[in-house]
């Protein structure tokens, strides 16, 4: 079964934005209202086109109000209003170099070059984004191995 509801959403200097939400109730996994909301304010709030820095995360608070027709007249519902966080600007250079040497203070200094330059090779055609979070995988990969090593070879010695 499929249920249309019809929306409006509301945000302080933007002009409204109206949408419909579909609901599927195929019985076993039934779509709920809340989750469809806010999956349509996030886009609603990505497609504004602003973004906000990464040490100052912001977000924005939409009031969705669902629209009914009666005797030719639209009624707006008291509606309910939904937080979204505001996309991020992309990182900046500096941003990269902070986030990088953070991650890499995890690990030994021996291999920070490896995880820096694999990170680099894999990622750095999607960006900076995507290079912290293969460097983050990385240093994730080897972080537990590097200590079961170390004990080793403690214990050799």
């Amino acid at each position: 079964m499929k249920q249309r509801l019809h929306y409006a959403f509301v945000t302080e200097g933007q002009p409204e934005f109206y949408c419909d939400i579909e609901l599927h109730d195929s019985g076993r996994y039934p779509d709920t209202l809340q989750y469809r909301l806010q999956e349509a304010v996030d886009k609603f709030v990505r497609g504004l086109g602003v973004t906000t820095k990464r040490n100052d995360p912001k977000s924005i608070r939409v009031l969705c109000q669902e629209l009914r027709i009666e005797n030719g007249r639209v009624i707006r519902s008291t509606g309910t209003t939904l937080t979204a966080q505001v996309p991020f600007a992309r990182m900046t250079e500096e941003e990269f170099v902070d986030e990088r040497s953070s991650i890499l203070s995890t690990l030994p200094e021996e291999f920070h070059g490896y995880a820096s330059s694999t990170a680099w090779d894999i990622g750095h055609s999607s960006g900076y984004e995507e290079v912290i979070s293969c460097l983050e995988d990385i240093v994730d990969g080897l972080s537990e191995p590097i200590k079961l090593y170390g004990k080793r070879v403690g214990a050799i010695q």
